[in-house]
């Protein structure tokens, strides 16, 4: 073949090649793979039962209203829930600092006039969280925190007031309450007048004033079948890998689950957990901030769906880093003996995150539908009795509340409910009667 042909072929093939090249190029830029849709595994959540919303635990336990004709009150929580559901659709605005420390004195004078509607709340709740309940226009964003909530109409300006007072030696806010439906608002007096029992106040000097139902009451004694929560549900949810949790029996009423860096303890007796996970900063000195620590262990609690009965907020001590929410049946708070079982959840909070978590793991179900009624003395009555016992301590005495005591029927896993009257003393309950005057559960 002569170098000419040679040179023609050589011509022919770099021709094909660029061609060649030219059609590769082009087909991975145009090229679309056929992508198959990946099926994501669906993320289990390790939930006991429902969660909550604020207002859901966050509740005042009883309603004040002034009348013509004196005091009427309720600790009903449908005729509660009413109130607050009104006062929700109110704005409140013009919020002022009206008392830098309220005396005893002050508060006692301004709760319970006529015209007046008293919300009481169990303990100190900031305004930080009551700013997700009700409509706000102004922020309070200091950590303040109250008790007593005043709602009062100011009949020669035609306007309503709202008063949030904390504890002796707190402050006062007051806020001007706009969009109010004042038919309705008449109408909640209406009712107040026509079904809420009547009150009457128990005073003492340099103390705050009690107000207390002045007739006898007739309440329900009660029986509930007390369904168990495995523990196993809540060593799921409580361990970040329950794979590597080991349970051992410590004693015969006993179990204990452990990793590397938490502990949970079952008293299968007395149908209670206690969940500690220690770590550097837990236990350190430094003062919570109310709101995060009440914010912070209710979302804690709804993680894994804790609310497994009717717990509501009771107490908090933000120096401890400590809060507590209590079990409540029709209005009721329930108290129970230590050594039998618990009715509340506590929590220690560490340095963001939880550091020792107690509670119940049992259930209540429907109570039995016979029912026996029990005959309570009135409030008055049981305030009086008290301060005969206690003499000038009966000035330290928080509060008189109607409640219940819990106790098991082992044999057939039953809990009798039985009503009665307790009293707050430095934080803790006890029961009023002369032949129960022992502290109740936690109650500190």
């Amino acid at each position: 073949m002569g170098l000419k042909h040679i040179e023609q072929v050589k011509t022919v093939v770099l021709v094909l090649l660029i061609i060649l090249s030219i059609t590769l190029t082009f087909s991975i830029w145009t090229y679309k793979p056929d992508y198959k849709t990946i099926e994501q595994s669906p993320s289990v959540e390790n939930t006991i039962a429902d969660k909550k919303k604020t207002g859901e635990v966050v509740q005042p336990y009883k309603l004040l209203a002034g009348l013509e004709g004196g005091l009427r009150g309720t600790t009903d929580p449908q005729s509660i829930a009413d109130a607050v559901d009104q006062i929700k659709t109110w704005t409140l605005q013009s919020v002022t600092l009206s008392d830098p420390e309220v005396t005893v004195d002050e508060l006692n004078q301004m709760t319970g006039k006529k015209g007046q509607l008293v919300l009481f709340y169990p303990s100190s709740v900031p305004f930080e969280v009551i700013d997700n309940l009700f409509k706000f226009t102004d922020t309070v964003s200091n950590e303040s925190a109250f008790e007593r909530m005043i709602i009062e109409k100011d009949e020669v300006n035609g306007r309503v007031m709202v008063h949030f007072a904390g504890r002796e030696g707190g402050r006062r806010y007051t806020a001007v309450a706009a969009g109010v439906d004042m038919q309705k608002l008449d109408e909640l007096f209406e009712y107040a007048k026509e079904e809420f029992t009547s009150y009457d106040t128990v005073s003492r000097r340099g103390a705050r004033t009690l107000y207390l139902p002045d007739k006898p009451a007739s309440i329900d004694a009660l029986i509930y079948n007390m369904e168990e929560i495995s523990p196993s549900k809540f060593k799921d949810a409580l361990f970040p890998d329950k794979n590597n949790v080991k349970r051992e029996q410590t004693a015969p009423t006993r179990e204990e689950y452990s990793d590397n860096s938490s502990i949970m303890t079952v008293e299968t007796r007395t149908k209670t957990i206690a969940y500690v996970h220690p770590h550097p900063a837990a236990e350190s000195k430094e003062v919570s901030i109310p709101s995060e620590l009440l914010l912070n262990t209710l979302d804690f609690i709804n993680q894994h769906g804790g609310w497994t009965n009717n717990y509501v907020f009771a107490s908090m001590e933000p120096e401890k880093k400590k809060i507590t929410y209590r079990l409540q049946i029709k209005g009721y708070p329930v108290f129970s003996d230590e050594k039998d079982t618990s009715t509340e959840i506590r929590l220690t909070w560490g340095d963001g995150q939880i550091f020792r978590y107690e509670r119940p793991y049992y259930t209540l179900a429907e109570p039995f539908p016979e029912k026996e009624r029990r005959e309570l003395e009135s409030g008055t009555e049981a305030a009086e009795w008290l301060r005969a016992e206690k003499g000038d301590d009966f000035q330290k005495v928080g509060e008189i509340i109607q409640a219940y005591t819990m106790s098991p029927d082992e044999q057939q896993n039953l809990y009798l409910l039985e009503p009665a009257w307790y009293y707050e003393e430095n934080g803790k309950w006890q029961q009023i009667g002369p032949d129960t005057r022992g502290s109740a559960n936690g109650l500190e």
